[in-house]
C-alpha cells in the first residue's frame, strides 16, 4: 500500500490522547462523543506510556463506535504507536525491540510522527527494523502537510509499507482531524491489527490550525521542564 486505498469502508482516528496522559483532556466517553460527532467510526486511544485507559474502554458500551486499546510507546529512537495491544508495553526498548514487545502484546507497532525532533524516530532506526516495520505514521494532524509529512510518505512508499493517520488529538476537539482509510469495515480491535500489518491501510487528514493548540504547547514546555528538558 503507497497510497490511500481505491474503496473506502472506514475511517478511525489512530492516534488520540485521553486524560490519562499527563499533557491530554478528556475521558474515553469524551473522545468517544467527539469521535461520533466527527463521522468517523472509530479511535485508539493511545496514552503516552500507560494502559489505565483500556480499563475505561472495556467498561463502556459504544454504540456503532469501534475504540482501540492501546499506548504511545517512548522508545530509545523515539514515540510509536501500540495499536490493539492486550496488555502493556515497557518503554525504553529499542524500536526494533518495541515493535517485537508490541506484536507479543497482541498489537501491531506503527512509528509516529516520524522525523519530528525530540521524539520522532529517524530514517537509521527505520531501517534497522527491516520485516518488523508493517507501516509508518504518515499523516499527523499536528504536523500537517508539511515536509515531515511528505518524508513519511516517502519512506513508506520507497518500502513498500502501509500507511496510518491520527489527529495526535491532546485535546477533545482534535479528534478526527486526521485518521486512517480502510479498505473494508473492521468489526474488531483485531481485524485492524490484522488490516495493517498486510499493509491494506494509509492516513489522511486536515492539519490542526496552529493558533488553536497554543494553550497545549504552553503546557507541554511546562512539562518539559518540569522532567528536566527531557523528552516523554
Amino acid at each position: 500500500m503507497t497510497g490511500p486505498p481505491k474503496h473506502v469502508a472506514a475511517l478511525i482516528d489512530l492516534h488520540v490522547h485521553s486524560h490519562r496522559s499527563s499533557d491530554g483532556r478528556g475521558t474515553v466517553k469524551d473522545l468517544a462523543r467527539r469521535a461520533q460527532e466527527q463521522g468517523i467510526q472509530g479511535f485508539i486511544v493511545s496514552d503516552h506510556n500507560t494502559f489505565e485507559a483500556a480499563k475505561e474502554i472495556a467498561a463502556a458500551k459504544f454504540r456503532d463506535l469501534l475504540v482501540v486499546p492501546g499506548m504511545e510507546v517512548s522508545s530509545s529512537a523515539g514515540h510509536c504507536l501500540a495499536i490493539g495491544v492486550k496488555s502493556p508495553v515497557p518503554r525504553g526498548l529499542s524500536l526494533a525491540e518495541t515493535l517485537e514487545a508490541i506484536q507479543d502484546a497482541g498489537g501491531v507497532g506503527v512509528p509516529s510522527h516520524p522525523y519530528r525532533i525530540f521524539n520522532g524516530v529517524g530514517e537509521k532506526e527505520l531501517d534497522a527494523c527491516g520485516r518488523r516495520l508493517v507501516a509508518v505514521e504518515v499523516y499527523n494532524a499536528r504536523d500537517g502537510d508539511g515536509w515531515r509529512q511528505r518524508r513519511a510518505e516517502g519512506y513508506a512508499g520507497a518500502h513498500d509499507l502501509g500507511g496510518t493517520g491520527g489527529s495526535d488529538a491532546h485535546q477533545i476537539f482534535e479528534v478526527g482531524n486526521a485518521y486512517t482509510v480502510f479498505p473494508e469495515m473492521p468489526e474488531s480491535v483485531d481485524d485492524v491489527v490484522w488490516m495493517i500489518e498486510r499493509r491494506k491501510t494509509w492516513g489522511i487528514g486536515l492539519g490542526t490550525p496552529k493558533y488553536r493548540m497554543l494553550f497545549q504547547n504552553a503546557k507541554n514546555a511546562s512539562l518539559w521542564a518540569r522532567r528536566g528538558f527531557k523528552s516523554m
